[in-house]
């Protein structure tokens, strides 16, 4: 199994009663899902190279939201002021969201990028020499293998698809890599 991201649309009132107790997520809260095995890299090399110069600063969000609910580890790390004992219990149950507005936002830069335009930038070579996980890009074109371009393009629809309902829902989005 390799590294994914499973990105899953919640209403404000389930994501207030999360925000008190993050733990507390169970997947019966959400209203929709989109999730992406290995693919969510090479989807998201491949957007920074098409969006807009303004907005490639931001684009990284869609898979890397800013904003967190819950203690992180790198927040519990810093409350720590350098007296860390290897007897603490921590357990990270921080869970990264992107607000509705943040969606829209992003949702717009999303919409705004040309499918075919996205998929003519589909280059296995280039993807493999930057390191872009999971560093076994190919050009074979069958739906019964992963990390070509048919998985990148499953994973360009499915992102926008999700953004663009949650956009108009104005639902929040919370993130889970694993």
């Amino acid at each position: 199994m390799g590294q994914g991201i499973g990105i899953y649309e919640i209403s404000e009132d389930k994501f207030e009663q999360l925000a008190k107790n993050p733990a507390s997520f169970e997947e019966s809260m959400t209203t929709d899902s989109a999730f992406f095995e290995g693919n969510f890299e090479g989807v998201l090399f491949i957007l920074q190279k098409v969006v807009d110069n303004q907005y490639k600063e931001y684009i990284s969000e869609v898979f890397y939201p800013n904003e967190h609910i819950g203690e992180s580890i790198i927040d519990f790390f810093a409350s720590l002021e350098g007296e860390y004992d290897d007897s603490l219990d921590f357990e990270d149950n921080a869970i990264s969201y992107l607000p509705p507005k943040r969606v829209y936002f992003l949702n717009e830069i999303l919409s705004e990028v040309n499918k075919q335009t996205f998929l003519s930038l589909y280059d296995a070579q280039e993807l493999n020499d930057n390191g872009i996980y999971p560093e076994m890009w190919h050009n074979e074109e069958t739906k019964h293998k992963a990390y070509n371009r048919l998985h990148i393009e499953e994973g360009f629809d499915s992102l926008r698809q999700l953004f663009n309902k949650a956009a108009n829902n104005k639902t929040y989005l919370l993130h889970f890599l694993g």
